[in-house]
């Protein structure tokens, strides 16, 4: 499961299907202030990314947000299990 920047809910098959298609994409992307917390079979990443998304295949907005994903471990790999990402003003500086 994941919730997207502008707060929709949408199943890993969805967002799948949308880079296929090419109704969702990136034009630039940079990725920073990545930290991961594990517990046991449990881990939390947070990092910020910041770029140009492209929405509805051709309608380009900026894309700067923090993130959240959690993961588990099945069988021996780590397995993304749900995202949560929230908008940032553009001028957000890294700490």
């Amino acid at each position: 499961m994941a919730y997207t920047v502008t707060g929709q809910e949408s199943t890993k098959p969805e967002i799948m299907a949308s880079y296929r298609t090419g109704t969702r994409r990136y034009m630039s992307l940079s990725i920073s202030d990545v930290k991961v917390r594990v517990f046991g079979e449990t881990a939390i990443l947070s990092a910020r990314t910041s770029g140009t998304r492209v929405e509805e295949g051709s309608t380009p907005v900026p894309n700067t947000v923090r993130y959240f994903r959690v993961f588990t471990r099945r069988d021996g790999a780590w397995r993304a299990v749900m995202q949560m990402v929230t908008p940032l003003p553009a001028s957000s500086g890294t700490r």
